[in-house]
């Protein structure tokens, strides 16, 4: 059976290219009006107006109510005050040792270089708290660790290839491996 498009005004196959819909009180079948591909346009189109819609009636509540968003966000932070979230530098802060570590990682997986776990105070122990490259006293909450053999000029990140340094020695030395 052979039907037209109200819309489109094209022959479709009316068993194939037409939904099926239901009555709501009679539970009666029948066929929706437009075909498939009409009925689609026609329900993206509605979905994208009342998407602006939408929008524009959160636009319209959230000036109407300026701070609502701002003292309830409050409100969960004072009764959730161990899940509040960290910003970027908070958490560097507190796991400096990880952040230096996962970095260092993935500079050598990008080189393709020998990747090892470092441990950062061991690295100060071993080398007795004394810059690789200067040989004075390295601060210990503030040193950097240095690889000998740049990671960019093929070194690997091993123990074998880290020293201590003080971050302005290291930064000047920048990728020279010497």
């Amino acid at each position: 059976m052979v039907k037209r498009c109200p819309r489109c005004r094209r022959l479709k196959d009316a068993e194939t290219d037409y939904y099926w819909s239901t009555e709501p009180w009679t539970g009666d079948r029948r066929r929706q009006a437009f075909c498939k591909e009409c009925f689609k346009a026609d329900q993206r189109a509605r979905r994208v107006a009342n998407l602006d819609a939408e929008r524009e009636r959160c636009k319209r509540w959230r000036e109407e109510n300026p701070g609502y968003t701002a003292a309830k966000a409050a409100a969960w932070r004072r009764a959730n005050p161990s899940r509040e979230r960290q910003g970027k530098a908070t958490y560097r802060r507190a796991h400096r040792e990880e952040v230096y570590e996962r970095n260092a990682r993935r500079r050598a997986q990008q080189q393709a270089a020998k990747v090892e776990r470092i441990y950062r105070q061991v690295v100060y122990e071993r080398d007795e708290g004394h810059c690789g490259i200067c040989y004075r006293k390295v601060d210990p909450h503030d040193f950097h660790l240095d690889h000998v053999v740049p990671l960019a000029r093929g070194g690997e990140h091993s123990y074998d290839n880290i020293q201590l340094a003080h971050p302005r020695c290291n930064i000047r030395k920048g990728a020279r491996a010497a």
